[in-house]
Order: structure tokens, then sequence, then C-alpha cells
């Protein structure tokens, strides 16, 4: 089962309907196609993944797409 995802990433919005355990590193890279976040480790520990979430420096491969979904307005 998919579930929709909508979030803004550097100023442009994007949704889609993404499996529940999409890593958000990985729809950054494959489903928007933005390849500027990496994947170094696999296990949090590089940072190559690091993106600001909301002000605040996350790594990426530790959140799920859908939990970052925008709330609709």
């Amino acid at each position: 089962m998919k579930l929709p995802v909508k979030m803004t990433i550097n100023g442009q919005s994007y949704s889609h309907e993404v499996e529940p355990r999409l890593l958000l590193v990985h729809y950054i890279r494959e489903t928007v196609g933005l390849t500027g976040t990496h994947v170094g480790c696999d296990t949090s520990q590089c940072g190559a993944c690091t993106i600001l979430m909301n002000g605040q420096a996350v790594k990426a491969c530790t959140f799920f797409a859908v939990r970052w979904t925008a709330p609709t307005s």
C-alpha cells in the first residue's frame, strides 16, 4: 500500500505516492531526482545524507519519506 507524500524541496513542491518504508534520502535522490544528497555508510554515521529540514540539520537516511510530509493547507 502506497501513501501520499507532499513536500517542498528547494522551493519546489513535490507530490508522490510511495511505499511507507521508503527512506527520505532515497525519495530525494530516486523519486525527485535531486542527487546532491548522498548515501554514504547506510548506518547514519558518516553524515553524507545530511539535509536541512525546517531549519534543522538531520540525516535523511534516518527518516521515512512519509514522516516528512508537509501539512496540507
